[in-house]
């Protein structure tokens, strides 16, 4: 009996021990189908980079995990044939399709920046910058003027690269400051309004023929600095044939002026004369000792100016023989008897550098140089001479000093 018992339990212990052998068996199994997946699933990923979709992706996830809960079934299924079979369906989904419709599609992640592979930007660079530019030169007009959004318009379409594109002139309006600006003023107001500015224009040119008088005048009190001498200029600088009264346009108006300055006892003790040449200016050093008056210059260059002040003897003793000769000499035909000039005064002396002649008469057909000129074949109003000839008259220009005639 005790035989038997511990037959039974040796029995019992291999049926135990077989048991286990199997598990560690199942479980060894269990760990080389995981391998023999895990290495699949890789080759896999490396296939998938090479060029696989996330569609197909998404698909073998599901294929491996069902592969994982299966059995005995998925141990045939090696890597080899599982890619096989991919790459046979990627053949048949592209099968005649052209590259660039598989770039185009979502099948591929694509950046916005990629390009086709065989694109290169030097490509049509020639062409496309002389397209640019003569559809540039054809709106030359419209970029140089001041219309913004037409402007904008021609840029746009290069940005497009839409080289067709057509301005249309007539909808382009005038400048607003080109239009009217009074159409919507009655004309009442308008009439108005002009007789206004009519008005205000005339009393501005008088109140400029008085600021004029008042600087030509010797003894009118003057603005100092240099609006005062700005004013005096341009009252030297205007025409002698103006008429200005209390101007000093030559020798024997500066005599009347002197002789009404020295008259004018209680009125100022001093008087400007206008800007004068250097032999002028010395002239009315002469007469002011003959008038016994205090003279002195001030400023400089063709501003220099002469200044006259009364002392205690001016205007008694005065020197009329020395005025006398003074005025003949400046070329003011004066009475030897009574001292004082008689008939018309000459024009006043030319200046230097001033062309004189211009108001002479026309020569005219009864002379004997148009005569022996129109004999050789000259016409009025053609040149003179057979090699170009000139065709401005010869100009006299007033040389009074031993410097040169470009000196100034």
């Amino acid at each position: 009996m005790q035989d038997l018992a511990i037959d039974e339990r040796m029995k019992m212990e291999d049926e135990e021990s077989e048991d286990e052998d199997g598990t560690e068996g199942d479980e060894s199994g269990e760990d080389e189908e995981v391998e023999e997946i895990v290495r699949a699933e890789e080759k896999i990923l490396v296939a998938e980079e090479n060029g696989a979709e996330g569609d197909e992706e998404e698909e073998d996830d599901e294929d491996d995990d069902e592969d994982e809960d299966s059995s005995d079934e998925d141990v045939d299924i090696t890597p080899k044939s599982g890619f096989q079979a991919r790459l046979e369906r990627l053949r048949a989904r592209t099968k005649g399709r052209p590259i660039i419709d598989m770039l185009d599609d979502d099948e591929f992640d694509e950046d916005e920046d990629d390009v086709e592979p065989s694109f290169t930007w030097g490509d049509g660079k020639d062409e496309l910058t002389a397209q640019v530019q003569e559809f540039l030169d054809e709106n030359a007009e419209i970029l140089k003027g001041r219309d913004h959004k037409e402007t904008n318009r021609i840029f746009k379409a290069i940005y497009r690269g839409d080289f067709d594109f057509d301005i249309n002139y007539a909808d382009m309006s005038p400048s607003k400051r080109k239009k009217e600006k009074d159409k919507d003023i009655p004309i009442e107001l308008r009439d108005q309004w002009n007789r206004d500015r009519a008005k205000k224009a005339d009393h501005k040119r008088a109140r400029e023929k008085a600021r004029l008088e008042t600087a030509a005048d010797p003894l009118a009190k003057k603005k100092g600095g240099k609006k005062g001498r700005k004013a005096m200029m341009a009252a030297a600088a205007l025409d002698p044939s103006v008429e200005i009264s209390n101007r000093v346009v030559d020798m024997a108006s500066m005599e009347q002026q002197i002789r009404r300055f020295l008259a004018n006892i209680g009125g100022p003790n001093s008087m400007s004369l206008p800007p004068m040449e250097k032999y002028a200016r010395k002239t009315v050093h002469e007469l002011a000792t003959a008038f016994n008056l205090k003279s002195q210059s001030k400023g400089k260059d063709n501003a220099r100016y002469t200044t006259l002040s009364k002392t205690t003897r001016s205007g008694v003793g005065i020197n009329e023989k020395k005025i006398n000769k003074i005025l003949k000499k400046a070329g003011v035909v004066v009475s030897s008897a009574s001292g004082g000039r008689q008939g018309q005064p000459p024009k006043h002396k030319p200046r230097e550098g001033e062309i004189v002649g211009k108001a002479a008469p026309k020569i005219g057909e009864s002379n004997v140089g148009f005569k022996m000129l129109a004999a050789m074949g000259w016409l009025e109003g053609s040149r003179i001479g057979t090699a170009g000839g000139i065709d401005v008259p010869l100009t006299a220009v007033i040389k009074n000093t031993k410097l040169g005639l470009g000196h100034k």
